[in-house]
């Protein structure tokens, strides 16, 4: 009885002592009594097993969280690797567009000034059908890869007398054909013309006999025929006078 009295007591103090120092005097006794006692000696061993197993435990759990920690805080790098990876190119692919718009740009407006030209009209010489300071939109490509048929209304750049000036003008005839200004009305190729404002003409200069059209050039008259200076006066113009073709007005 005596006996498993002690035993109880070094059980309970085995259990305690992780969390509770204890005297020397106390661990000699004890370990005396171990020599003795396989069952309190079994107990303390499975307390130390436990113990280890604990320790073990816990330093595999640190273990774990510092390889979770390392790898969390790799992938935050790699992800940062990669968004700064795709903010350049985001950045690289801006600057491309910019300067991409920017030659577009460039070529437009340089293309705009070669191609077009806004012409206001000075002149009344081709009223009605177009009044003195309207815009003319003038397509300076229109004859590259053709020429000025009968009717079409020209933008002209001629020099004279050293000056160069600028108007918009009717063809009346192309090279080959034969212009005649007689009775008021003007014969192309033997046939008079019947729009209205080329009817009443009161002079008509060099045409007042029958011309040819040399070839490369043109005869060209204004609307307002008994208040424009055309080639009734200053004869057939050359095709490289002409500089574009109307396309429209406003």
């Amino acid at each position: 009885m005596k006996q498993q009295k002690i035993c109880s007591i070094i059980q309970d103090i085995l259990f305690i002592q992780q969390e509770h120092k204890i005297s020397e005097e106390s661990k000699a006794i004890i370990e005396e009594h171990l020599k003795a006692c396989q069952a309190c000696k079994k107990i303390r061993d499975s307390i130390n097993n436990k113990i280890e197993d604990e320790i073990h435990i816990k330093e595999t759990n640190e273990v774990e969280d510092e390889d979770c920690g390392q790898e969390i805080q790799a992938k935050e790098q790699c992800n940062n690797d990669k968004f700064k990876e795709i903010a350049y190119k985001l950045r690289k692919r801006r600057r491309k567009n910019r300067i991409l718009v920017t030659l577009v740009c460039a070529v437009l407006i340089v293309t705009t000034n070669l191609a077009f030209e806004n012409y206001k009209l000075p002149f009344e010489s081709m009223e009605p059908t177009i009044k003195v300071g309207e815009y003319c939109f003038i397509n300076k490509l229109a004859y590259s890869w053709s020429s000025p048929m009968n009717n079409d209304i020209v933008y002209l750049s001629m020099r004279q007398n050293g000056e160069t000036w600028n108007d918009i003008y009717r063809v009346i005839g192309v090279p080959g054909d034969t212009i005649q200004i007689k009775e008021g009305k003007v014969y192309v190729n033997g046939s008079a013309l019947e729009a209205d404002y080329l009817t009443g003409i009161k002079e008509g200069g060099i045409a007042t006999q029958e011309i040819k059209v040399p070839e490369g050039k043109y005869f060209i008259m204004g609307d307002q025929v008994n208040n424009a200076y055309d080639s009734r006066y200053f004869g057939c113009i050359d095709e490289t006078s002409i500089q574009g073709k109307l396309w429209f007005t406003w």
